[in-house]
């Protein structure tokens, strides 16, 4: 067991002991002094103290298995847990359904509005150019770039961007996770990284049929004790990601960070810094404005909703398709906080 959870046991157990000392004074925490059928009333009592004191739910039966579990741990008989009038006051606890409602409509990506194809038109008139001469539109470029990449594979924004530090290495994206495959007539040749393209000089679009892209994760797979994140393929022959194959190589020629191995970057040079998710959600903020929609119904999470609902609006297999975009494949997470009919876009988010 953790040192963590050990801790955690520590003060529900504190929590217990103090209970116990004010209302039950002549008690011992353990109950070894009150008689069995009388001390699953006492926990049923400290459950009703914690209600009053706010606790709700889960959070309540967290600390009543810390009591229990620390009863185990000094070898004490807690069979009384499974009191008939014990197990019903446990169930008693659970939030109602209105509770666990105002709980869902709480989420930030329940509050927000799927992205549209719309908005996708409208960020590539105001974010996407050609010309690489400045740092400035090569960071429009990649704001660009990392919001095509969200909608065509599902992923958060925080898989492409700089997290919560101002540090490159806190950068996730880099550049030896993501491998260009040169055509070799009709078939596809090994991915080469994108360093070691750069370096060999090789890197020729047209020759360049897919994209493979390791994102970090925090659900890791291990195989032979090595851990392998499951790559996301972008390909060429695939209706909607042509395109995109076609940014990603303009981005890979024209963005090179000498001194760097951070793939999508706001300036050039060894000391420039990443995107963040700050770019991105105020870029979205002024896609939604431009086209006239309330910019407060959008966020990074807009472009998760539109892959889950555009998977489901066509058929896709949701399994395959949420456990690329990085939820489990028996999640249902994608499919009740996702998942959003294209119908209510319109109406609900205009200003």
């Amino acid at each position: 067991m953790s040192t963590s959870t050990l801790g955690t046991y520590d003060r529900y157990w504190k929590f217990w002991a103090d209970f116990i000392a004010l209302h039950h004074g002549p008690c011992h925490p353990l109950l070894i002094n009150v008689p069995v059928s009388d001390r699953s009333l006492i926990v049923i009592d400290y459950m009703a103290h914690l209600h009053g004191l706010g606790f709700r739910g889960s959070k309540i039966l967290s600390i009543i298995t810390g009591v229990k579990q620390s009863m185990v741990l000094k070898c004490i008989d807690v069979s009384f847990f499974n009191d008939a009038h014990l197990i019903q006051a446990k169930k008693s606890c659970r939030f109602s359904n209105q509770e666990l409602k105002n709980i869902v409509m709480k989420r930030v990506d329940s509050s927000q509005l799927p992205f549209t194809m719309e908005m996708y038109d409208k960020a590539f008139e105001l974010f996407w150019s050609e010309s690489w001469s400045s740092d400035a539109l090569s960071l429009r470029n990649g704001i660009f770039l990392c919001i095509s990449l969200a909608m065509d594979t599902g992923r958060r924004i925080s898989n492409f961007t700089l997290k919560d530090g101002p540090s490159k290495a806190d950068h996730a994206l880099r550049c030896n996770e993501i491998f260009f495959h040169l055509s070799s007539g009709s078939k596809v040749s090994g991915g080469l990284a994108f360093r070691n393209l750069f370096e060999s000089k090789c890197l020729i679009p047209e020759n360049v049929t897919m994209v493979e892209i390791y994102f970090p994760t925090q659900k890791q797979s291990y195989v032979n004790n090595v851990v392998v994140n499951a790559p996301v393929f972008i390909r060429r022959d695939s209706p909607n990601s042509s395109t995109l194959v076609d940014h990603l190589v303009a981005w890979a020629l024209h963005n090179v960070i000498d001194g760097s191995d951070v793939f999508f970057t706001c300036s050039r040079g060894i000391h420039s810094k990443g995107l963040t998710q700050k770019h991105i959600r105020m870029a979205i903020k002024e896609v939604a404005t431009a086209c006239g929609l309330d910019p407060a119904r959008f966020g990074t999470h807009s472009l998760r909703r539109f892959f889950a609902s555009t998977v489901s609006a066509h058929g896709g297999d949701l399994g395959e398709a949420f456990g690329r975009a990085g939820w489990s494949v028996t999640s249902k997470v994608p499919k009740k906080f996702y998942v959003t009919p294209t119908r209510h876009v319109s109406g609900l988010s205009h200003k």
